[in-house]
């Protein structure tokens, strides 16, 4: 039987999370046909492949495992799209999972559904499980039941976005396009939201809190420490942003498009070097000369506000690319502490 769907599940040293999330993807036999789900253990060096083969051997018409050598989560990607054969396509992270009735409910609805990009929504949890925050398209006009034409989603809501938990695509539109993800580094799940969405022409969307998304475990490479010391990683795939985004022959509303997820970059990458102040000022520096090839993106980069509404990057630079004063750091972190103790109450 052809598969409907194709789950990517990028793998390294995931034993604490594995089970959890290849048992959410077990439903009736029926939709288990269905079904290819393909494990990348990226070199793991705990008991990761052990564990996704004893799925593989117990439903080996539905889970297949690849042991490959460490090359970051886009060879992952690419290595899964490269064996993929279903229809559709999904990412999911090892630490992440389906909730499993909706997973059923979402099989059983794709497959009358022949469009690009299908969208979901999702739920943040924490270690145990607890709902932290969900996701929300609704409010974009998104109507259930109905194939819609992408391009007047986004004319009609120029902020309009989704994370890489929402969203399967057509494999087929994938591989015509060649698509590739960066590798050899890390924060490259960004380009699988950006890249793909400048082909989509028709979508659908299913009101289904499909996906968790665990959020603050030890290590996690949105921990900001694990990020300030991949900063070069970061830099990279923004490089790969603003490249893809002025050689792509796409529309205008593409590129409008294309300029949030670049902004979000050149922001996480200018706060976290220029008030953070632990990693070398040399990297930003030399990303920042290299920037002025590319006026919209030098342009983007100076839309970090900071103390008393300074443009912290036109500060910066005007005053020869030295470190920020001290009183900067202090009040954003300040700042953020603010934040997160609001955010416990």
């Amino acid at each position: 039987m052809d598969k409907l769907l194709s789950i990517i599940i990028p793998t390294y040293n995931m034993e604490r999370y594995l089970r959890k999330c290849l048992d959410s993807l077990i439903v009736e036999t029926s939709l288990m046909s269905q079904l290819e789900v393909l494990v990348i253990n990226d070199g793991s060096k705990d008991s990761s492949s052990a564990i996704a083969h004893e799925y593989e051997a117990k439903y080996p018409q539905t889970f297949r495992v690849v042991d490959k050598a460490n090359g970051h989560y886009g060879s992952c990607v690419n290595k899964g799209l490269e064996l993929a054969t279903g229809k559709y396509v999904k990412v999911l992270d090892a630490d992440d999972s389906f909730d499993n009735a909706a997973f059923s409910i979402f099989l059983q609805k794709i497959a009358d559904i022949d469009v690009d990009l299908i969208l979901t929504e999702y739920l943040t949890v924490d270690e145990k499980g607890k709902e932290i925050g969900r996701s929300s398209l609704c409010p974009f006009g998104l109507e259930e039941g109905k194939s819609f034409d992408f391009h007047s989603i986004l004319k009609n809501n120029p902020n309009f976005g989704y994370a890489m938990h929402c969203c399967a695509y057509r494999l087929q539109m994938l591989k015509d396009m060649c698509y590739k993800q960066t590798e050899g580094v890390s924060y490259t799940d960004i380009e699988w939201i950006s890249k793909p969405a400048t082909r989509v022409t028709l979508c659908y969307y299913l009101p289904l809190f499909l996906y968790s998304y665990l959020l603050g475990r030890d290590g996690q490479s949105m921990d900001e420490k694990i990020m300030l010391r991949s900063i070069s990683h970061l830099m990279v795939v923004c490089n790969s942003l603003i490249t893809f985004y002025e050689c792509g022959d796409f529309k205008d509303l593409f590129k409008n498009y294309l300029q949030a997820p670049i902004g979000m970059q050149l922001n996480l990458i200018y706060t976290l070097v220029l008030f953070e102040q632990r990693t070398n000022l040399k990297e930003l520096i030399s990303f920042d000369k290299t920037l002025e090839r590319y006026p919209f993106a030098y342009e983007l980069s100076k839309q970090i506000k900071g103390f008393r509404n300074f443009y912290c990057v036109q500060y910066w630079r005007k005053h020869n690319r030295k470190p920020l004063p001290i009183y900067f750091v202090w009040i954003r972190h300040l700042g953020m502490l603010k934040y997160k103790l609001k955010r416990k109450k």
